[in-house]
């Protein structure tokens, strides 16, 4: 099975005031942090969407030659263009695709580790942590829910095509991986 990853970083941080895929978490950008996470796991394919202050963005991470990184000329139309253009781009060489969000740096190897194992297992259409009772990140849809994703719009992203597929819902006990960073003071306690 060839499961494909897709990290979601093409939005402009209006709410953070700087781009927030850079700043400093722990000793290294933030969106650095997904990247290396995504990096040490064998996916068939990786594509990193960055949209706002892409040249900038870019031009401070250090990302391998294994990594696409697609400009979303759209980002200023919500999350569901960098959807649709990491789908548009793996669903001809993937049967899976794990979706990432750049600001949530506190994800780990062992939940994105059992969630394919999971996956690749039960085969299930969607495929979702659950943190504490709240559903969370990264999550797994299978090829069948491609040609939905490719439909979205607005500032949404899968969850929007939840309603229309079984969920296999993975339950995680460490809630602080789910924490993404919407402003400075989320930074707290990194």
């Amino acid at each position: 099975m060839k499961i494909g990853a897709v990290i979601l970083a093409a939005g402009e941080s209006h709410r953070f005031g700087s781009p927030k895929q850079l700043v400093d978490v722990k000793g290294k950008p933030m969106l650095q942090w997904v990247i290396d996470l995504v990096q040490s796991i064998d996916f068939a394919r990786i594509v990193l969407v960055l949209g706002a202050k892409k040249t900038e963005i870019e031009a401070k991470l250090q990302v391998s030659e294994c990594i696409d990184i697609v400009d979303n000329p759209d980002w200023r139309l919500g999350q569901s263009s960098s959807v649709r253009k990491g789908v548009e781009l793996l669903e001809k060489d993937c049967d899976a695709i794990m979706f990432f969000l750049g600001d949530q740096p506190f994800i780990t190897k062992a939940l994105v580790e059992r969630e394919i194992e999971v996956y690749t297992e039960s085969k299930p259409e969607i495929l979702v942590p659950v943190f504490d009772g709240t559903r969370g990140n990264p999550v797994i849809f299978s090829k069948n829910c491609f040609s939905e994703l490719r439909k979205i719009h607005g500032d949404q992203g899968g969850r929007a095509i939840f309603r229309n597929h079984p969920i296999y819902e993975l339950s995680w006990s460490n809630v602080g991986e789910n924490r993404d960073i919407d402003n400075s003071g989320d930074l707290g306690g990194q």
